[in-house]
């Protein structure tokens, strides 16, 4: 009789249990794991998926402490990836690319299972509005979104909690401008001072930055996200 293993309810797709035969459990979490053989065609499948970032993937692999799966088709081709990696209050899960939702669904649920027998019960994910029903309500310049998305089409316990575009808005001209002259006001500085220099520059470059990417955001929203189910803060930097 094969062996049953069961994932807990609040890691299920909809909230139910699920029983995975021990084959596919195998599959899935041995079969899958990433190894530094799969790196080099995880790197050329993001890319065809999204953008060149080669250091990026390799250094979050690195990161990942064995948290990372891959999904391949009968023909050895790779269909999705994702990579896990430890924070400080709980894990993330991400970068996650994959072809449809059902891949998605199974590489998800490996790694889920993985953190909770470690002992998480929670992670973060940086996961697109699309991949929710109701994508709720954005509005620009608003920290804390007031109608944040709802029905996350695989993860039913998700709970969004902050827009991941917050640290890119109000960075403008006039804001900075305004901002410097509350700095020197706060900080009682010459305006011949060396910090307040440094933070001048900072600041206009965050400006550059800022129009860089909006311009990328809008594109990455368009275009490149269509098997996009999760990131993380360092990725996107």
């Amino acid at each position: 009789m094969e062996k049953i293993i069961t994932i807990p309810k609040e890691l299920a797709k909809e909230g139910e249990l699920i029983i995975i035969p021990r084959k596919k459990y195998e599959r899935l979490l041995e079969g899958q794991k990433v190894t530094e053989k799969d790196l080099l065609d995880i790197i050329r499948y993001d890319a065809e998926c999204f953008l060149p970032r080669e250091q990026i993937l390799r250094a979050l692999y690195k990161d990942s402490e064995g948290m990372a799966y891959v999904y391949r088709d009968d023909n050895g081709v790779i269909k999705g990836y994702l990579l896990g990696r430890p924070g400080r209050i709980r894990p993330f899960v991400g970068p996650f690319t994959a072809d449809d939702d059902n891949i998605a669904m199974d590489l998800l649920t490996a790694i889920s299972y993985e953190y909770y027998k470690k002992g998480e019960k929670t992670a973060f994910i940086d996961t697109p509005e699309d991949k929710f029903n109701d994508p709720g309500i954005y509005v620009n310049n608003v920290f804390d979104q007031e109608r944040k998305p709802s029905g996350h089409r695989l993860i039913r316990s998700i709970k969004p909690v902050r827009d991941f575009t917050r640290m890119y808005q109000v960075v403008n001209e006039k804001y900075a401008k305004e901002l410097l002259e509350k700095f020197i006001k706060h900080e009682n500085l010459p305006k011949n001072s060396p910090l307040l220099v440094r933070f001048e520059e900072m600041v206009y470059k965050a400006v550059e930055n800022y129009i860089q990417s909006c311009s990328f955001m809008e594109f990455e929203k368009e275009v490149l996200k269509k098997k996009f189910y999760g990131t993380t803060g360092p990725e996107k930097g």
